[in-house]
């Protein structure tokens, strides 16, 4: 409401009953179409191309030798008299690539989406 990057387009009117003191300004909000002002609505349509959105995303998880599936993994070492835990990297595999539950926008998509006015 009123933020920089707001879709929605304010238009003023003066009000002309008296009940709502004379002379107070309404404020009527409408929604804008985003692709109305560019003229790319009509290329793209109503939906957003499936070019501009990604469905899945390299998993962060990976297994090691024996079949195990974590983010990271440890190895417990002893120096002296005590114990430490170092990070691994050696032997994993990553695992396969994850489905978005709902599509995300690709960063490098070329069409302005909202315009302010």
């Amino acid at each position: 409401m009123g933020q920089i990057g707001s879709y929605i387009r304010r238009k003023e009117e003066k009000s002309e009953h008296p009940e709502d003191g004379g002379g107070r300004h309404k404020v009527a909000r409408q929604k804008a179409n985003v692709f109305s002002s560019l003229g790319i609505h009509d290329l793209l349509g109503s939906r957003i191309p499936d070019a501009f959105l990604i469905f899945k995303t390299k998993s962060s998880e990976f297994m090691d030798e024996d079949g195990d599936v974590a983010n990271e993994f440890y190895l417990e070492e002893s120096l002296g008299s005590h114990r430490v835990l170092r990070r691994t990297t050696r032997n994993l595999t990553p695992q396969r690539a994850e489905r978005y539950r709902i599509p995300r926008l690709h960063p490098d998509v070329p069409v302005v989406m909202i315009q302010v006015q």
